[in-house]
């Protein structure tokens, strides 16, 4: 038998806190595998940042010496930091498992990129991944639950924005 992904536990209570971070108090996540936008892509996102900032929170998890690890939002903060950005909106996740912030990782790159939009080298971490997550498939549902519902967080209001789940982020 296996026990329930406590869902509430990993959002702090049912309470999401968005906090600016330091973009030089981040760092990549230990075992990205994920190439970062180039080209057109980033110059846009870039672009936005500027106009914008950044709508939609990365998700990180605290490091013992003061810093934070990216799980989710590499792209973001590279934009940001190129946009001139100091700081960047963050949640911060506490007590993650080494597969569970794989599993973060992988899933949140899945739903915005599509495995057809991947390299091969990318599907096959994602194939990986799936594969030895296959007997604890409650915890990884839990979390793509949870990666649908930050992707459409709105930053500055902490709540789901209006947007229909699984659209894509362009």
């Amino acid at each position: 038998m296996t026990t329930a992904f406590d869902l509430g536990a990993m959002l702090g209570g049912g309470q999401m806190q968005i906090r600016e971070i330091s973009c030089d108090s981040l760092q990549p996540y230990h075992n990205h595998k994920f190439t970062l936008y180039t080209g057109e892509r980033l110059d846009d996102m870039v672009e936005s940042i500027r106009e914008n900032g950044v709508l939609s929170p990365i998700v990180v998890q605290s490091l013992q010496n003061g810093t934070y690890e990216i799980l989710i939002g590499h792209n973001r903060w590279n934009a940001a930091k190129l946009a001139g950005r100091s700081t960047v909106p963050a949640i911060v996740k506490e007590g993650l498992s080494e597969s569970e912030a794989e599993m973060y990782v992988i899933e949140s790159n899945l739903m915005q990129r599509g495995f057809e939009n991947l390299a091969i080298s990318e599907q096959a971490a994602v194939i990986a991944q799936r594969h030895s997550e296959m007997f604890s498939q409650g915890k990884r549902s839990d979390i793509v639950r949870e990666l649908q519902m930050l992707e459409h967080l709105d930053a500055d209001e902490e709540k789901p924005t209006s947007c229909p789940m699984g659209e894509k982020l362009h």
